[in-house]
């Protein structure tokens, strides 16, 4: 038993009052409404330009690493090179893609 539950076994009155006591108190907090902060000016984000630069600059390098190596200008050990045929059906994709969105062409390529 720890030393509160022995305080509030010997004296009943203190623990009926502590408990209505803290009743009321959860019961006050419950019932307070919930009001979002108020601001006295429009609230923004702000960037760091030389961070979002840098951040840019390395996703750039990043993305340039790992297509150098698909296309085989590179070597790595944790990505493969494409076959040929990969990359030409890729290209032919994005191709047709870019094709469809911008002239409203959908469906198959000519045939060359």
């Amino acid at each position: 038993m720890s030393v509160i539950e022995k305080v509030q076994t010997a004296n009943p009155c203190l623990h009926e009052c502590s408990q209505v006591f803290s009743n009321a108190v959860v019961r006050n907090v419950l019932d307070m409404p919930i009001d979002p902060p108020q601001r006295d000016a429009p609230v923004c984000p702000v960037y760091d330009t030389a961070g979002l630069f840098l951040a840019i600059q390395e996703a750039a390098a990043d993305f340039h690493g790992r297509w150098d190596t698909i296309l085989g200008f590179t070597r790595s050990g944790s990505l493969r090179t494409a076959h040929w045929a990969e990359v030409k059906a890729l290209n032919r994709r994005w191709s047709l893609r870019w094709m469809g969105a911008n002239t409203g062409i959908s469906g198959r390529s000519p045939t060359l």
